[in-house]
């Protein structure tokens, strides 16, 4: 990196880590006045960014012929291990 371009980025830095640009970024946040894409990364940060690629790990029934009961039921534990995730993602320690 260039030596201007290093005081550049050291002078941005002290802006985006001052006392009045945080409450200013926090009074837009809340507002829903930030760009979208500032709030996304944000959730990105916090929450981590979704994956962009779902992995299937259990076809069992896939082929067979299954009642509506028997799809219910897999949905229904589907569904519970996504809140499973959902909820270890909740608990994520920031880095």
């Amino acid at each position: 990196m260039a030596k201007k371009d290093a005081k550049h980025v050291s002078r941005l830095r002290q802006i985006l880590e001052s006392p009045e640009y945080i409450l200013a970024l926090k009074a837009r946040l809340i507002a829903g006045q930030a760009p979208a894409g500032v709030e996304t990364l944000a959730w990105h940060y916090v929450y981590g960014k979704p994956a962009d690629t779902v992995r299937i790990e259990d076809v069992r029934g896939v082929e067979e012929n299954l009642t509506s009961d028997e799809i219910a039921k897999q949905a229904a534990a589907t569904a519970a291990r996504i809140a499973l995730a959902a909820s270890r993602l909740d608990s994520k320690p920031l880095n």
